[in-house]
């Protein structure tokens, strides 16, 4: 109960950009109720969202460590290391898309049929220069939802890509 008092002033004070304050209010929150792993996962989503990878991947370690099977907190850690891995002039960072595969590879690992982890994975893929584990990941997906219009364009655009025009 007290935890949940701290995570809606936490959620207030985002709202209202008081970001130090609600960075304060979460830690309040997962103090009361430290094996909450929703709290934690919140916690680094705001480190993400304000710049704090370094945070966000120490807090998000600290579920890890608790529950390595987590497959929703290895979504989000994808995604956050996805989003910082290019920079705002496009340039790749090689070390962090490599980290967000790994994610991505573990959450398939434990959820074979998750097709938006297998798209996330296969774009991943494609940026990292790994064409042919993209397409395996895009043919899992239309495996998984023959009707998928994100995993046939994006299979397209592979075939465009590696010339083989005739596939696509």
């Amino acid at each position: 109960a007290l935890a949940h008092v701290y995570e809606q002033l936490a959620i207030q004070y985002v709202r209202q950009e008081y970001l130090r304050r609600a960075l304060e209010e979460y830690q309040l929150a997962i103090k009361a109720d430290p094996a909450s792993d929703f709290l934690r996962m919140e916690l680094v989503n705001l480190y993400a969202r304000t710049n704090r990878l370094g945070d966000a991947v120490a807090e998000a370690q600290k579920v890890l460590d608790r529950d390595p099977l987590n497959v929703e907190l290895r979504r989000l850690l994808g995604r956050i290391y996805r989003s910082y891995a290019q920079d705002s002039k496009g340039d790749l960072d090689n070390g962090l898309l490599a980290k967000a595969i790994e994610q991505f590879e573990k959450v398939i690992e434990l959820e074979p049929s998750d097709t938006e982890s297998l798209l996330q994975i296969a774009a991943l893929y494609r940026a990292a220069q790994q064409p042919q584990k993209a397409e395996v990941a895009l043919q899992k997906a239309l495996e998984l939802e023959p009707d998928s219009a994100e995993a046939l364009s994006s299979l397209a655009q592979l075939y465009i890509d590696s010339g083989n025009s005739g596939a696509a």
